[in-house]
């Protein structure tokens, strides 16, 4: 890069997983700054890389409320008759989004009676929605989870559910989970 200033921006907790310091240590160097989303991931940082902890700072995500609200009001297509509690998940499908963790325990709360549907918007590699599908086959919720896919706007769909669902393995500071506490959704 060529460019008088450089900035790298980490939106992923630094410790968790642990990283591959070398790798980061050379393109942090030459940087500038090295901007976190959190004040959490800049302490792992700092910790991990005391060499750069000079250029390192925290700039949290901006996240227009106003925007999200009224996108919020438009429709969504939930046509479907379930009259207990909707779980919405946002997110790639993938290991580190733990979605294969949360099976068990919405298995177990169906097994309580419980009318539970389970809707989750976003896609992912062939491999790992295979491997989702076949947990969610083997603990027989094919009937309680939803997959609807990328959605350009998922906010009348956060509004439409009763909890916000997020399984993560590891996360820095998910955009998604800020955006469930704006329509005022458990999470």
């Amino acid at each position: 890069v060529k460019a008088k200033k450089k900035i790298a921006w980490l939106h992923f907790d630094y410790a968790s997983p642990p990283r591959e310091d070398a790798l980061y240590l050379h393109y942090f160097s030459k940087c500038d700054k090295v901007v976190t989303v959190s004040k959490k991931i800049e302490a792992s940082l700092k910790q991990a890389l005391p060499e750069i902890a000079d250029k390192v700072m925290t700039m949290e995500n901006i996240i227009d409320a106003e925007d999200i609200l009224q996108r919020a009001s438009e429709p969504c297509d939930l046509a479907d008759d379930v009259r207990g509690i909707r779980l919405l998940t946002v997110g790639r499908i993938c290991h580190q989004k733990g979605y294969d963790m949360a099976i068990p325990a919405i298995a177990r709360l169906v097994s309580g009676k419980n009318d539970i549907k389970w809707y989750i918007i976003g896609d992912g590699e062939a491999i790992d929605k295979e491997n989702l599908h076949e947990r969610i086959r083997k603990y027989g919720l094919q009937d309680r989870v939803s997959f609807l896919g990328i959605r350009q706007n998922p906010y009348p769909y956060m509004k439409a559910c009763d909890i916000y669902l997020q399984p993560s393995r590891h996360e820095g500071k998910p955009i998604a989970v800020e955006e469930a506490k704006i329509l005022q959704k458990p999470i």
